[in-house]
């Protein structure tokens, strides 16, 4: 009898110990837990490596695969919550760089632009901005020349698809040299809400929450925010983190996005109740 409740009591130690040591966040009742979000979608791993560009472009480029079939419930989900409480602009952020959120924001304009919604999909990572080099378009002038220089946003954007017209991209321009105090301002703040009654959806592509301060600043300019979870790199205390940091900043985050996830982690599932925090 002894030995069986050693047993048990060293078992139970262990459970916990694997418990506390684990830091992954490979599947969306996990993020769910961890974040008090409803995830959106389960964006699938590839299962081969793909280029940053190919990736970013899936639901253009590669329509019929299950990258693209992922955005497809996103874009879903989105519509729901939009549905529900009219979001005209919406910040895609992670809590660290390289998790996945311009490759969100990418797929989700793309997606919503294949279905008659008007979008604007604008670079407002001046720190590190991708938008132009995943169009291969040149990166200035953008955003910041609509600040700078009051330049209209017609005369700056790119339509990726000229023959449907309903996906305008903004790039980010000539990088500020104090990009945090540039969010923060009101030249900003008027910016958006001019370029939001240019479309349907403004989709503000953000620098990651962590390491820096502009996306809690861009996050009370907008409507919502999306935060974007990796399966394979993004921290439990990361997410964690992140979540504080935008309930201190009174952010409205919409839902979270799981990217990266394999099929047996529970690709295609997403949060059934659609409602902000």
């Amino acid at each position: 009898m002894l030995g069986t409740v050693a047993g048990l009591i060293v078992g139970t130690g262990v459970a916990l110990l694997r418990e506390s040591l684990d830091q992954s966040l490979n599947n969306a009742d996990t993020v769910s837990q961890v974040t008090g979000l409803p995830v959106l979608a389960s964006i699938p791993d590839p299962g081969r490596r793909f280029a940053l560009s190919e990736l970013a472009l899936s639901v253009r480029d590669v329509p019929d695969g299950v990258v693209a079939d992922g955005y497809a419930r996103l874009r879903t989900a989105f519509q729901f919550v939009v549905a529900a409480a009219p979001v005209a602009s919406v910040v895609v952020t992670s809590a660290n760089q390289s998790e996945g959120k311009t490759t969100t924001s990418t797929n989700l304009a793309h997606s919503l632009g294949a279905v008659g919604t008007r979008v604007v999909l604008a670079d407002l990572d001046f720190r590190r901005p991708r938008i132009h080099s995943i169009y291969g378009v040149v990166q200035s002038p953008g955003v910041t020349d609509l600040v700078i220089n009051g330049q209209l946003a017609a005369e700056v954007s790119y339509l990726p698809d000229p023959s449907t017209g309903t996906l305008a991209l903004l790039t980010a321009g000539a990088s500020p040299p104090d990009p945090a105090t540039f969010v923060a301002s009101d030249p900003i703040e008027q910016v958006i809400r001019s370029l939001e009654k240019e479309c349907d959806v403004l989709i503000l592509d953000a620098p990651p929450i962590l390491p820096v301060s502009d996306a809690l600043s861009l996050s009370r300019h907008a409507d919502g925010v999306l935060l974007v979870v990796n399966a394979k790199t993004t921290k439990r205390r990361d997410a964690e983190q992140a979540m504080k940091s935008l309930k201190a900043a009174g952010a409205n985050v919409i839902g979270a996005v799981l990217v990266g996830v394999r099929a047996s982690d529970g690709y295609g599932r997403y949060g059934q109740g659609y409602g902000t925090d």
